[in-house]
């Protein structure tokens, strides 16, 4: 879970063609692969340091309902806000793509780029306790809205059988059609 939003984010550059873009710019874009990389590491050190250093966790209850409840340390909230940007940048990556791009891959872009936001509102309602403390965690509700949403992207417009930038590339390189 650590590094689903950095896998994710990363899959969306090369979904969408940005990372060539990246690669093929300054040295900051061609180290951008290593940059992503920082935070999830350093939090899982921060995690592994709990009992020293309570960055990650400042302290947890053993609740008599057989549950934990845990106080989040400053780095947690860190890696939340680094999580958030992430998923919100790849929803906007796609947007931007949806926009470029023709044809069925632009509904299928959409369609993910809408399920990528649905588990966002509850999960950062409940960590940051909005509104009011809210009680119960709502995430794991967004995340089946989002897997709905992605197995109708999925399913019939076949979201991953043709990476839409080969097709382009390919039509466009064709001198002339024959049909």
């Amino acid at each position: 879970a650590l590094a689903a939003p950095t896998l994710l984010f990363a899959f969306i550059l090369i979904y969408t063609g940005f990372d060539r873009r990246l690669r093929q710019g300054s040295d900051a874009g061609r180290h951008l692969w290593r940059a992503l990389w920082i935070m999830p590491l350093f939090t899982l050190g921060a995690a592994w340091a709990y009992p020293w250093l309570r960055l990650h966790w400042a302290d947890y209850q053993l609740l008599t309902q057989g549950c934990i409840a845990s106080v989040y340390g400053p780095w947690f909230y860190v890696h939340l806000y680094y999580t958030f940007t992430l998923l919100i940048l790849a929803v906007l990556l796609l947007s931007w793509y949806a926009f470029v791009v023709r044809g069925l891959y632009r509904q299928t872009a959409l369609i993910v780029a809408a399920a990528l936001l649905a588990p966002l509102p509850p999960a950062f309602g409940f960590t940051m306790k909005l509104p009011y403390g809210m009680p119960i965690d709502w995430t794991h509700l967004g995340l089946l809205i989002s897997c709905s949403v992605l197995l109708v992207a999925v399913k019939p417009r076949a979201f991953l059988e043709v990476r839409p930038i080969a097709v382009d590339q390919l039509l466009e390189g064709m001198a002339d059609a024959i049909l």
